[in-house]
């Protein structure tokens, strides 16, 4: 919940142009990011999936990119288990962070996610097509 309070005041800041009352908090712990599970990580990560996007920096993504491996393999436990909103969310992070292991196949595993989770779940629609983008532009 902290890590969305303060992603959510640091989007309203500077879409304030860097005026307002919606200052910046000082970030949440992150520390967690490295010590949990895999299968606890995709799950959290996931949670967290809007933070996963272009030019926001912060502590959660410099101790997330360590764990792409892991991420990737709850990616795919999350598209096994027909978890589409979390393996949308996992794959934004992915893309956000540079892809994983070439054999993960994210774009097509991110085609898969959409074709069975998106026609029910806007929020999946939405997670897999920001995962686009953010692929589209690490590519360029």
């Amino acid at each position: 919940m902290a890590w969305t309070h303060w992603g959510l005041r640091t989007a309203l800041h500077a879409a304030e142009g860097g005026t307002g009352n919606a200052a910046p908090l000082g970030e949440p712990d992150s520390t967690w990011v490295a010590t949990v599970p895999w299968p606890v990580l995709t799950h959290r990560l996931a949670q967290l999936a809007s933070l996963a996007a272009p030019g926001l920096r912060c502590a959660l993504t410099e101790q997330a990119a360590p764990r792409v491996r892991d991420l990737a393999r709850g990616f795919a436990r999350a598209v096994r288990r027909g978890d589409w909103l979390q393996a949308a969310g996992a794959g934004r992070w992915l893309a956000a962070l540079g892809g994983g292991p070439a054999s993960l196949g994210l774009a097509q595993g991110l085609e898969f996610v959409e074709s069975f989770g998106g026609s029910g779940e806007a929020r999946v629609r939405l997670h897999v097509q920001a995962a686009r983008l953010l692929r589209e532009a690490r590519l360029r």
